[in-house]
């Protein structure tokens, strides 16, 4: 393990971006694999002295799991996974009688189950995938004392009911929630008025909603709803909000001080259906400028919505996410050329319609030394256009640079 393969580690433990973090573990295993003594305290020291890599929790699935991590690294944060029939009940003992995971992840588990887990500890974040929420595992839920150092919650499926709303924004033990997660919420405007009243809404620094079938009508009543002063991260993609629910939000106060905003599709063909006239408007927005990470991918925009972005003052702007829409060349050249990004890290333009006239302007570019990653998985890119690439700019993750 080099000194440019720690640094490249630590560039991506502090990107504002989670998806970005993520690569991080990966980055980690393939170095240990690599060389599983000779860099031992190198790794040791790298984790120790980075707060980012300290607070990330690592998901695992038992604790033999977390066993063999802490083998080559000490991480400090993990995040307990359990589901039905995969060593269930010996997670679960082992998180009654040990204080040293404050993070869990309960998937498809019945009401009883659910509660018999949360119950046993304190927690800093809790995610509940799928999980029986009935009234009485709501209320029971929600009235737990261990819940007052919760920071973060995460709920996928079945949230979106009077009871476990109710239970939620009446609780007594969450003050300290910052980051909250309500996905897959068919029905959730119907909410959102309730939500709004909740003295823990205005102290929320993250929210994500995405994934919950808010289409444009969704989005609009969301918009109109008093945004929390404090909020850095808003995630809306696979929404199918469309121009009309981006146009809206654009014109709102939610993107002021965003720090992270995620309007983008997902690799199940998921999409919020964004086009042209919806980026037009976002560019438009005079919120941006805290912007950090930007995530358009898997939308519909060409080549006009494109040099409309590449006219919007992003000033620090660090990850750009462009992946799977319309674009051509027209479209990715005015963005390279813009000078609009001067802090731009990581830009992904996979999978649209990009030749070598893409990577000639990228090399000829101001932006390309600023850049660490640049992904161009699926466009029209030649072998020798990529080499030449890597070669004017030789720091560049080899694996960062795709084509098909």
């Amino acid at each position: 393990m080099t000194s440019t393969d720690i640094q490249s580690i630590l560039e991506l433990a502090k990107n504002a971006d989670l998806e970005i973090r993520k690569r991080v573990w990966p980055g980690l295993k393939s170095l240990h694999e690599a060389d599983p003594q000779g860099h031992q305290d190198a790794l040791a020291a790298l984790v120790q002295h980075h707060q980012a890599l300290q607070a990330m929790p690592h998901q695992v699935r038992s604790v033999a799991d977390m066993a063999a991590i802490r083998a080559y690294a000490p991480f400090t944060a993990f995040e307990m996974a359990i589901e039905p029939g995969y060593d269930d009940v010996a997670n679960t003992a082992y998180l009654k009688a040990h204080q040293d995971i404050e993070h869990i992840a309960l998937f498809e588990l019945k009401g009883p189950a659910v509660l018999d887990i949360v119950q046993s500890g304190s927690w800093r974040s809790i995610a509940l995938g799928a999980c029986e929420l009935g009234p009485d595992t709501s209320a029971a839920l929600f009235g737990h004392p261990g819940l007052s150092a919760l920071h973060a919650l995460r709920v996928e499926d079945g949230w979106c009911t009077e009871s476990f709303v109710s239970a939620m924004t009446n609780s007594a033990h969450l003050s300290s929630l910052r980051d909250l997660a309500l996905t897959y919420g068919e029905g959730a405007p119907h909410f959102f008025p309730e939500l709004a009243r909740w003295p823990q809404w205005k102290r929320l620094r993250a929210l994500n909603m995405s994934f919950g079938g808010l289409e444009a009508q969704g989005i609009e009543a969301l918009a109109k709803l008093p945004a929390p002063p404090d909020l850095q991260h808003l995630h809306l993609g696979s929404n199918e909000m469309g121009d009309e629910g981006l146009q809206a939000l654009a014109s709102s106060t939610w993107l002021d001080g965003l720090r992270v905003l995620m309007l983008g599709g997902d690799a199940f063909g998921g999409t919020n259906g964004i086009e042209d006239e919806g980026v037009v408007a976002l560019s438009q927005s005079p919120h941006l400028e805290s912007l950090k990470v930007l995530d358009l991918a898997g939308n519909r925009i060409g080549d006009a919505g494109v040099k409309a972005l590449a006219q919007a003052a992003l000033p620090n702007l660090e990850t750009l996410r462009l992946g799977s829409n319309y674009m051509g060349d027209a479209g990715a050249i005015a963005l390279i050329q813009s000078g609009n990004m001067p802090r731009l890290r990581h830009l992904d333009l996979g999978h649209n319609s990009l030749a070598d006239k893409t990577i000639d302007a990228l090399i000829g570019s101001a932006l390309l030394p600023q850049l660490q990653t640049v992904t161009l998985i699926w466009n029209q890119c030649s072998a020798e256009g990529l080499a030449a690439l890597r070669e004017a700019n030789p720091h560049l993750c080899t694996e960062s640079v795709w084509t098909s």
